[in-house]
């Protein structure tokens, strides 16, 4: 064999090279499935495979092989009605991530993507991630753009102030750490902590923003109604929440979330009704209408809450207005499970 013969071999072994018409993917149809199956847990066998883009032979396969590991049931068969039910705590399969739960990994990969943001104060140029732009309330831009374009189109009037300064600050400190409301095209009001620091290799500040807003109502409600019932709130087994306008939860204990089994920051800012099964959210739609008129309290004997992968808790409610509070339609609700 020549040289050029013994190169050519050894380019090939070491950067295999990788055919446009052969995609490769980094999750096998095992996990694409899965994924497709924990976004719709309704769907059927041909759904999954046309959102995984496998045949309807291929996916039964996957299916049955995760339903023989212990990762996947179907409840109620499996056809049109049938609901796919998960086991999150059955470990990953290979030797390398037998330590790690199967909801490490979808939660991971739920995960919306990070609101980044880079900005050269010499040019006055930024650039925003997809993420950054819809915590804005803004449209993308192919384009970069200026600090300032972003603070008069999004940053909430009486904030517009600080954000400059804060801006200001950070082009000759290299670094920002700062909270401020942004008003978003419906009206509603999100709370943004935009943090950052600059490259030690080059003048550009680079950073992320994060969407607080969540943990600014869970502080809000301490110092409302909350305030009064804080000890037994925190302290009561028996699940309890803050709700707000519209009957949003602005706080929940602990026993709540845990009937749920989903964390207290998923549960803030949530309509009660988005959390009931189908055929209960006209019980729970009549609940609410008494009590914006009523005033409370008033209840509904029987109810089923869907936590976290639509896990099912079948309970009553009972909700009362804060008649004291300053804020329209405040006030507590306390759930007893049904065991």
């Amino acid at each position: 064999m020549d040289d050029a013969a013994k190169g050519s071999a050894m380019a090939s072994t070491q950067e295999p090279a990788i055919s446009s018409e052969s995609p490769w993917y980094f999750l096998s149809n095992h996990g694409l499935v899965l994924l497709a199956a924990v976004k719709n847990p309704d769907a059927t066998v041909r759904q999954l495979a046309q959102a995984v883009g496998v045949t309807e032979r291929t996916t039964f396969r996957v299916l049955s092989d995760l339903e023989a590991a212990g990762y996947v049931s179907r409840e109620g068969g499996s056809g049109r009605g049938g609901r796919f039910i998960f086991r999150e705590d059955v470990p990953l399969r290979h030797p390398l991530n037998r330590s790690i739960p199967i909801r490490q990994l979808i939660d991971l990969l739920e995960t919306p993507d990070v609101a980044t943001w880079r900005w050269t104060p010499s040019s006055n140029e930024t650039e925003l991630s997809e993420g950054a732009y819809r915590l804005h309330g803004l449209e993308p831009r192919p384009d970069a753009t200026s600090p300032e374009a972003i603070i008069s189109a999004s940053v909430y009037p009486a904030d517009q102030a600080q954000v400059r300064e804060a801006v200001e600050r950070a082009a000759s400190l290299g670094e920002i750490d700062l909270t401020y409301r942004v008003r978003l095209p419906d009206g509603d009001i999100r709370w943004i902590r935009a943090r950052g620091q600059q490259q030690p290799i080059n003048a550009t500040l680079m950073g992320t923003f994060t969407d607080i807003t969540r943990e600014v109502q869970l502080e809000a409600a301490r110092f409302s109604s909350e305030a009064r019932v804080q000890v037994i709130f925190a302290e009561s087994e028996t699940p309890m929440f803050v709700f707000g306008a519209g009957v949003r939860f602005d706080a929940v204990n602990e026993a709540f979330s845990s009937a749920l089994g989903r964390d207290q920051s998923e549960l803030m800012g949530t309509r009660l009704e988005d959390l009931v099964e189908s055929g209960d959210v006209a019980s729970v739609r009549e609940l609410t209408e008494h009590l914006a008129v009523d005033g409370g309290p008033i209840s509904v004997p029987e109810v089923t809450l869907l936590g976290k992968r639509r896990r099912r808790v079948r309970c009553s409610i009972r909700l009362w207005v804060d008649a004291t509070s300053s804020a329209t339609l405040t006030g507590i609700g306390v759930v007893h499970v049904n065991h």
